[in-house]
């Protein structure tokens, strides 16, 4: 019964607001794609949910207006999924909504920083960029991220550093996570251990990301620097959501349902809220009465922005759900590739370098 109730609340909102039409005129992906490699591909530009359905672009805006924490992942390097996030941060901020935007890419001592920005004085950001030390940091340009910035800045959105410090993950791989106190331990969602199906896929994407050339005692510390990432960019979201939520920027692992950031927002905010979607409008001689429904409190939407493969022409080619049968993501875009570099030859001849140097 309450699942119908919370089923019925849903669409007299949306009949409430007229969403439909204007959520399918959104304009989420890009007018034209800068990425040119595998434009061809037959999933470029499409849309699926967690249940591997084509779905209108628009109904992640949808959506996303009545979700709390909303996770947008990327690959860092392709500008088209920075222009897909930005679209989305434009659709969804508003007079009335202004959710905080977290920064993957910001550590927690640049929180000041990044904190401050001023469009009249700076309005492409570039004097805030360097502020950031973005590229000093070994980012990507700010040319690719610098859409994401403006839309929230344009729409007097607040930016959030989410990162932890590079100090504190030399540590945590040097010390394991008896470098965090008991409290950061607790607050980043660490004193509950990974499942070890999710442990061992966790480290077979670490030795892939890394080309298998990693020693293998190093990959245990790894996996305790990304769990660690996680939980600050969960714990981030939560301080900064306050009245309208927040919005996260991040790799596409960092958003994964089963494991990652929205995985630690379920065990930090168990229970649920009752939240008003509106006022539904009363027949003749009554009056409009408001919608409310209960919602848990770590409601999240998480979408994956993934660049295609030309071997792999199918939604379901990609594999998409995790060890416990969770679907990894709420949504899923793709978009052409933006590098087909082979970044494991050139890491490759880098170690045999580093190799023969050695005495």
């Amino acid at each position: 019964m309450k699942f119908r109730r919370l089923i019925l609340c849903l669409a007299l909102v949306v009949a409430c607001i007229g969403s439909v039409a204007w959520a399918q005129s959104v304009s989420v992906l890009p007018q034209s794609w800068q990425s040119t490699h595998y434009a061809d591909h037959p999933l470029v530009g499409q849309v699926y949910n967690a249940k591997g359905k084509l779905v209108p672009a628009g109904q992640i805006v949808r959506q996303a207006r009545l979700t709390r924490y909303v996770l947008l992942g990327e690959q860092h390097d392709n500008p088209d999924h920075h222009v897909i996030q930005a679209n989305i941060i434009g659709a969804l901020a508003g007079e009335r909504h202004r959710p905080a935007v977290v920064f993957e890419m910001v550590p927690q001592r640049l929180a000041v920083e990044i904190s401050k920005y001023d469009l009249a004085k700076d309005p492409q950001l570039d004097d805030f960029a360097k502020r950031l030390q973005w590229e000093e940091r070994g980012w990507y340009s700010w040319d690719i991220y610098r859409p994401i910035a403006l839309a929230a800045a344009r729409n007097n959105l607040p930016m959030v550093a989410g990162n932890l410090n590079r100090d504190t993950t030399r540590l945590i791989s040097k010390k394991g996570l008896s470098a965090l106190d008991s409290d950061k331990q607790t607050t980043y969602g660490l004193t509950t251990p990974l499942s070890p199906p999710l442990k061992d896929q966790l480290l077979e994407e670490l030795r892939d990301s890394h080309c298998n050339l990693l020693p293998e005692k190093t990959l245990p510390a790894m996996v305790k620097v990304q769990r660690a990432r996680d939980g600050s960019l969960a714990d981030a979201m939560i301080r900064a959501s306050r009245k309208f939520g927040s919005i996260l920027i991040a790799g596409n692992g960092h958003v994964r349902k089963d494991r990652a950031v929205p995985m630690i927002l379920r065990q930090r905010l168990p229970g649920s809220q009752v939240v008003s979607l509106g006022q539904l409008s009363g027949d003749q001689g009554q009056q409009s009465r408001e919608i409310k429904v209960r919602i848990p409190t770590s409601h999240n939407l998480a979408i994956a922005i993934i660049e295609v493969s030309p071997d792999r022409r199918s939604f379901a080619d990609y594999e998409l759900t995790g060890k416990s049968g969770e679907a990894q993501y709420d949504y899923v875009i793709f978009t052409p590739k933006f590098d087909t570099t082979d970044h494991c030859a050139a890491m490759r001849e880098q170690f045999e370098k580093m190799k023969k140097t050695k005495p």
